[in-house]
Formats: C-alpha cells, structure tokens, sequence
C-alpha cells in the first residue's frame, strides 16, 4: 500500500509543475532542410550498383541452387518410387 500512496503522491507533483513552452518546429524544418539539400543522389550512387550487382549474384545463385537440389533429389525419387512399386 505504502508504494501506491508514494506514486500518486508523485504523480500529483508532476501535474502541478509547469511545462515549459518551447517551440523547435522552425529549427527542426530547417536542418532537414539543409540535410536534404546536401545529400544528391550522386552519392548512394555506389550503393545502387551495388545493390544491382548483390541482387544478380543473389539471383544466381539461388537459380544455381534450386537446379543442384532438383538433380540431386532426382534420384532418390526414382528409388522410393521402385520400392513402393516392389511392395
């Protein structure tokens, strides 16, 4: 009980302060601002090829997988289909 009365206690407290008025919109809009305007796309430049060149690799790669799984799977079929035609 003593733990509730100490919370609402300072719950109390904080209503009664007063915030202070503080209005930072202006300054925020005006370093995004400035943020963007630097930033061009000639700089992420090197990072569109390269995510070109990790997307073809990917693509690749994952081609090159499926067609090793589908060899490689190939002949177990055909032995599991030849026992189940045995039994």
């Amino acid at each position: 009980m003593y733990p509730e009365k100490l919370i609402r206690g300072l719950a109390k407290k904080a209503a009664m302060e007063a915030t202070p008025e503080v209005d930072v919109t202006y300054q925020v809009l005006a370093r995004l601002r400035s943020d963007y305007s630097q930033a061009t796309w000639q700089d992420e430049k090197p990072f569109m090829w390269l995510a070109g060149i990790s997307t073809a690799a990917a693509l690749s790669l994952a081609a090159l997988a499926f067609i090793a799984y589908y060899l490689s799977s190939d002949p177990l079929s055909e032995i599991s289909q030849t026992i189940a035609w045995v039994m």
